[in-house]
């Protein structure tokens, strides 16, 4: 891609790496870490450095073409990332974590911003041990809401304990139909916006979704919201309108018992 206008890709970062030079070497401050500053091409091939990725989104078709030129990257754009760079830099070359950034490793981490208001992180075993936490109180609910449905209004009598069984299994085999319908709904959505794509490759516009962020909502988020939508509609309309049929069928049973039996 040597002959394309190269704004984005990556005259951008080294105008900004070149101001954040500036505007370090002008510190009052003496830095407590040296900076590594890395101007050079073909950073996608083998080049592989570890470190924060910025990128520019708005436009994002014109990437790599003839149109990624200068006058199409928006100053504010580019001043937040200089603003953001250089304060993490700042941060970290006066940090005395690393001095011996030894004592202060914790291995792979998970972070993620609450709502814009602040920074989360722990480690990554930490949220291993949350993940199993949640699956086993999901486990431990499930099966004690199945118990409590087999168990609702039965005796001990033997006639009564087989409608608990009867009753108990007909809501493990709702709730397993229930998460089949969750994930054939996510299916066929994932299929319905495949064939959309293809449909529009077709057309040769593949990639206009591109120029607006509420196209590509509009376009495939309408065509998987429908394909769910209809998903489950047809298993409300078709197996629930069963499953209600045989549930009012075991209850009339179960009564019928109840009341030979006194």
């Amino acid at each position: 891609m040597a002959n394309l206008a190269r704004a984005s890709d990556d005259a951008v970062s080294c105008s900004v790496m070149l101001e954040i030079l500036r505007s370090l070497a002008n510190l009052s401050t003496p830095l407590k870490h040296g900076v590594i500053f890395l101007f050079n091409g073909a950073e996608a091939n083998m080049l592989k450095v570890r470190g924060i990725d910025l990128a520019f989104i708005e436009n994002g078709y014109l990437y790599h073409t003839k149109y990624d030129t200068p006058e199409r990257i928006h100053i504010d754009s580019i001043q937040r990332a200089g603003d953001n760079i250089l304060s993490v830099l700042k941060h970290l070359v006066m940090s005395d974590e690393l001095a011996d950034s030894s004592e202060h490793r914790h291995g792979n981490m998970v972070f993620f911003d609450l709502l814009g208001l602040t920074m989360v992180a722990y480690p990554a075993h930490v949220g291993t041990i949350i993940n199993y936490v949640f699956a086993v109180a999901t486990v431990i609910y499930l099966g004690w809401k199945c118990m409590l449905n087999s168990s609702v209004g039965c005796r001990c009598t033997r006639d009564l304990a087989r409608v608990c069984i009867a009753v108990g299994c007909r809501y493990t085999r709702d709730l397993v139909c229930a998460v089949v319908m969750v994930v054939l709904s996510w299916g066929m959505a994932l299929l319905t916006v495949l064939l959309v794509a293809w449909l529009v490759t077709l057309m040769g516009r593949s990639m206009f979704w591109y120029t607006h962020f509420y196209a590509a909502v509009s376009l495939y988020g309408s065509a998987a919201a429908s394909m769910i939508l209809l998903i489950h509609t047809l298993a409300k309309s078709l197996y629930y309108r069963v499953s209600e049929g045989t549930k009012h069928t075991t209850h009339d049973s179960a009564l019928v018992k109840r009341h030979q039996s006194i």
